[in-house]
């Protein structure tokens, strides 16, 4: 239920409800072409921020057994 909470309130671009969920010492390590780490819940946010697409990405969840996968995909 929380996780599904979180993910709407992303999904709906809802920050105000987003930052709830986020601990104030929130760490994020982001792995790809650039190896970064965003530290703190203002920089949490901006980088989520500036990561949107628009309206049409959204993320959801497969749970699979004991595993969980966030996928990012289109909308409707």
């Amino acid at each position: 239920e929380t996780l599904i909470r979180f993910f709407r309130a992303e999904n709906e671009r809802d920050w105000e409800t987003y930052r709830t969920f986020l601990h104030p010492e929130v760490v994020w390590h982001l792995h790809g072409e650039r190896d970064r780490t965003i530290r703190g819940v203002e920089d949490y946010l901006q980088t989520v921020r500036d990561a949107d697409d628009g309206p049409d990405k959204v993320f959801f969840l497969v749970l699979t057994g004991i595993f969980l996968s966030v996928i990012v995909g289109g909308g409707q």
